[in-house]
């Protein structure tokens, strides 16, 4: 968003974007395992076919936009796809409120870096700072009370004891 004032900083800050989104997935993966949320529903199967479509024609439709950052962009759109997917196959049988939290806090992310995106790469437009930060915002939010909530919910030390259990016998 400074990238006027600090050109430099831009990849930095991409860097540590990425590696925000990095963390997501690993969390969001960690927990798919930990609960095992095999008997999905189809709507899970959509969210996360339409975010992936998403994401790759975004970037196939502006790749000529991100020419100067063309593999770092590649790798970013990926992490960003990564995340959200991961983010719609997580469990929402055992807590539907906070599966919906993150999960539309994963699509505000989206949101946020593919506005950021064509006001630095492919047409500037006016009030993409403010946007860029009201979407950033209530993503991050949704995110965190979201994963806050399932983690203060209980179900995670609930499923390790079932485990537990199963492998003693």
């Amino acid at each position: 968003m400074f990238d006027n004032m600090y050109p430099t900083l831009f990849l930095p800050g991409l860097f540590s974007f990425l590696c925000v989104h990095v963390c997501y997935f690993i969390f969001f993966i960690k927990n798919i395992n930990h609960t095992r949320p095999w008997n999905q529903h189809w709507t899970q199967l959509a969210a996360a076919t339409l975010i992936l479509v998403y994401v790759v024609e975004f970037y196939v439709i502006n790749h000529e936009a991100f020419r100067e950052l063309g593999w770092e962009t590649l790798l970013y759109v990926a992490a960003i796809g990564v995340m959200g997917v991961s983010a719609a196959f997580r469990d929402k049988v055992q807590n539907p409120k906070t599966y919906y939290k993150v999960l539309a806090g994963a699509l505000f992310f989206i949101l946020s870096d593919s506005l950021l995106a064509i006001n630095k790469f492919v047409n500037p437009f006016e009030f993409a700072n403010l946007l860029v930060l009201l979407t950033y915002g209530v993503a991050q939010f949704l995110l965190i009370t979201g994963i806050s909530e399932f983690v203060n919910s209980g179900l995670l030390s609930a499923k390790k004891t079932v485990d537990d259990v199963k492998k003693s016998h």
